[in-house]
C-alpha cells in the first residue's frame, strides 16, 4: 500500500500508479500493466559539523521510568 493516489494521463485513457515498489502504467480499458523503468541517483552531503552520538543502553536490567505509553 502506498500513500499516493493514481495519476491520470492522456485524457483519462490511462493512469500511473505505484505497485510493488515500481511505477506502473495501465490502460483504463483494462489491459495488462506496463512497468515504467525508472532510476534516480542522489548525492548526499553531510553537515560540516560533527556531533556526538547518544549512547543507548539496551541491555541494562536497572528499573527505569516508562516513556511514551499513554493510558486511554
Amino acid at each position: 500500500m502506498f500513500a499516493f493516489r493514481a495519476a491520470w494521463a492522456t485524457a483519462r485513457k490511462s493512469f500511473y500508479y505505484v505497485s510493488d515498489g515500481k511505477i506502473r502504467k495501465r490502460s483504463a480499458d483494462g489491459g495488462a500493466p506496463q512497468t515504467v523503468e525508472f532510476s534516480a541517483t542522489m548525492q548526499v552531503t553531510r553537515a560540516a559539523a560533527s556531533y556526538t552520538r547518544r549512547r543507548r543502553d539496551f541491555t541494562s536490567t536497572v528499573p527505569r521510568q516508562v516513556l511514551g505509553v499513554v493510558p486511554r
